[in-house]
């Protein structure tokens, strides 16, 4: 078929016939695409352990095999939990960090509030001696 006979096809009665065909077969068939595309979904769970069976862990093991990290649902799960222990860690990191910055702010208060007892103290010491000598 020359390019000439194609832009003619295109044009045809046979062409809006066949369009026509091909949109009716597919919008027939969609329901059942989906029941099929949702239960092909399903069935891939299954063999996934339930521990792994929620949204971050599939979508992370998923994302392995995307990028050729893993080639097994097994090398999945062991690289999940490694990354689920790195992100633990982090977290624990950031914790503590918040941590130590609020126990030095807290000591810098500590230790303005004691120069100010030692003050106050002193000039109560002083007091008491001036009033013993009856000054």
């Amino acid at each position: 078929m020359t390019g000439t006979d194609f832009k003619k096809f295109l044009q045809s009665k046979d062409w809006e016939l066949l369009q026509s065909s091909y949109t009716k077969d597919i919008k027939e068939l969609m329901p059942y695409y989906d029941t099929a595309v949702e239960e092909i979904e399903q069935s891939s769970v299954m063999h996934i352990p339930p521990e792994y069976r929620y949204p971050l862990a599939l979508s992370t093991m998923l994302g392995f095999l995307r990028n050729f990290r893993a080639s097994t649902w097994k090398d999945c799960a062991d690289l999940y939990e490694e990354q689920f222990h790195r992100w633990i860690l982090e977290k624990n990191s950031a914790e503590n960090v918040q941590i130590q910055t609020e126990i030095r702010n807290l000591t810098g208060k500590v230790a303005k509030n004691t120069k100010s007892i030692a003050r106050s103290s002193r000039a109560t010491a002083i007091f008491t001696g001036l009033m013993y000598l009856g000054l």
